[in-house]
């Protein structure tokens, strides 16, 4: 059980962040095209807590996991243990602090007065900077007999806003669907001949 709740601190810490801003997150994945995803029947979230110092309340942490599990389970996957099932599932958080610096590129330029020398000059202003928190949420899927990534699915976003705060019922809800959302893609399209 406290792997469990370690794992889903570590989801619902991503999530909150995924929920700070309006902005969607932008949501990619990668798979490998020889693997018959055909024969992934069962799954097992593995513990990737302590990769983290990021601590969420046990809300958003509960919504996190009950988000994860629905979308492995809206696929046709069944959780099993950690020995017997077909792939195991990974979830990775970067999160690296940021600045955004942008020059507009004007600003006010000597001159020379008629004859009096040169006149003041003002080459500041359109400079602004912005703080923000560039976040990527991946969710690996590994298959359990070779020990090979078979699929990653990740969302990324700019977080301009405090992640700390009390979650609602609405951000729950956004939890659940980012994780339905990076699991879209799973399994794969066929590889056109």
């Amino acid at each position: 059980i406290m792997k469990k709740l370690l794992l889903s601190s570590l989801l619902g810490a991503v999530a909150l962040g995924f929920t700070a801003c309006t902005t969607a997150p932008k949501i990619q994945y990668d798979a490998v095209d020889s693997y018959d995803f055909s024969v992934a029947k069962t799954y097992s979230i593995i513990d990737t807590s302590g990769q983290t110092q990021i601590q969420v309340g046990p809300g958003i942490s509960q919504a996190a996991r009950e988000g994860l599990t629905a979308a492995l389970e809206s696929k046709g996957l069944t959780e099993a243990g950690a020995a017997e099932a077909d792939i195991l599932v990974a979830t990775h958080l970067q999160m690296t602090e940021k600045v955004d610096v942008n020059d507009f590129g004007y600003g006010y330029g000597g001159y020379r007065g008629y004859g009096y020398g040169y006149g003041g000059a003002y080459m500041g202003g359109g400079v602004t900077t912005t703080n923000y928190t560039d976040t990527t949420l991946a969710i690996d899927l590994v298959d359990n007999v070779t020990d090979t990534l078979i699929w990653r699915g990740w969302a990324s976003k700019n977080v301009y806003s405090d992640m700390k705060g009390t979650a609602t019922e609405q951000d729950r809800a956004k939890v659940k669907q980012l994780m339905a959302d990076i699991l879209a893609n799973y399994p794969p399209p066929p590889t056109p001949d």
